[in-house]
């Protein structure tokens, strides 16, 4: 999910769903202080045959998603570096997808864009990288090393902070967290702050390992 102020002042939120349909579906932030509503203003199915998996939003209403891989993938499959997706760019005034053009990669997951939407910041997540590509070109500028990242966000300061596992995680390793026993899932993960200039990992700044 993301939340942005758009343009008109509005806060909304975007949701990829997987349940009764693959879309992103998008909500209105109402409220203030310690009592908010979200009310439901619409969703923009997925395109053909992709599973959606984290989603970027740009002020004007546009907004960047990523294809994690075909709707048929089989997730129980150990984790290899082949190509399952891209990242999708929907246009607003255009009510359309483009697919982003040089961002094709094995388990495209979470992803942010800078501030005018010039850069994507894409996790490849069995690349154990996240890639710095411009949009407009599909043109790689740049490219951090990060084992098994997953989310990512911002942070206040002008860092981007990804969750990130072990390299040798398995995909039963997240299945058992599924079960309904579990009371904690006992992967082992950190966060690291990535700076979006160099694209170097500036620190870790959580670990439970």
């Amino acid at each position: 999910m993301d939340i942005v102020r758009r343009d008109d002042g509005r806060l909304q939120l975007l949701v990829v769903q997987h349940g009764s349909r693959e879309a992103v579906e998008l909500f209105e932030v109402i409220g203030s202080g310690t009592d908010w509503q979200v009310e439901w203003r619409g969703c923009v199915p997925s395109p053909e045959n992709a599973s959606l998996n984290s989603v970027a939003a740009l002020p004007n209403g546009d907004f960047y998603t990523t294809k994690f891989s075909d709707l048929g993938y089989d997730q129980s499959q150990p984790i290899t570096n082949k190509i399952t997706g891209h990242v999708y760019a929907w246009s607003q005034s255009e009510q359309s997808f483009r697919k982003v053009e040089g961002t094709d990669g094995a388990m495209p997951n979470g992803i942010v864009t800078s501030p005018e939407g010039r850069f994507i910041y894409m996790n490849a997540t069995a690349e154990h990288s996240v890639r710095k590509i411009e949009a407009a070109t599909g043109r790689e500028v740049g490219r951090a090393t990060v084992d098994t990242p997953d989310n990512a966000r911002w942070t206040k300061d002008g860092l981007i902070t990804v969750a990130s596992m072990p390299r040798d995680v398995e995909p039963q390793d997240f299945f058992d967290c599924y079960t309904p026993s579990a009371r904690a899932c006992g992967i082992a993960f950190k966060i690291v702050a990535i700076d979006p200039e160099s694209m170097t990992v500036k620190e870790t700044l959580y670990a439970n390992e």
